[in-house]
């Protein structure tokens, strides 16, 4: 029976077992648009360091534009 808005798994593959929504647990903690964006800057500095030059590719979307923003802020400083 359908439920809306309940997670329902219609296909049950031999590998799965348990029973959580694909890509674990649903997180418990409120949302904190602070610790999201620093935790976004820090992912993204990290992936700054390297010993050769690096360049950034735009899609167009929301993602790329912060990731490139991200890079531009931090690599001014």
């Amino acid at each position: 029976m359908y439920v809306k808005g309940e997670f329902v798994r219609w296909y049950k593959p031999k590998y799965i077992v348990s029973e959580t929504p694909i890509g674990g647990p649903l997180p418990t903690t409120p949302y904190d648009p602070v610790a999201l964006r620093n935790a976004f800057e820090k992912a993204v500095v990290r992936r700054m360091m390297s010993d050769v030059p690096w360049g950034v590719l735009l899609s167009g979307g929301l993602d790329s534009s912060l990731v490139a923003s991200i890079a531009s802020r931090h690599i001014k400083r």
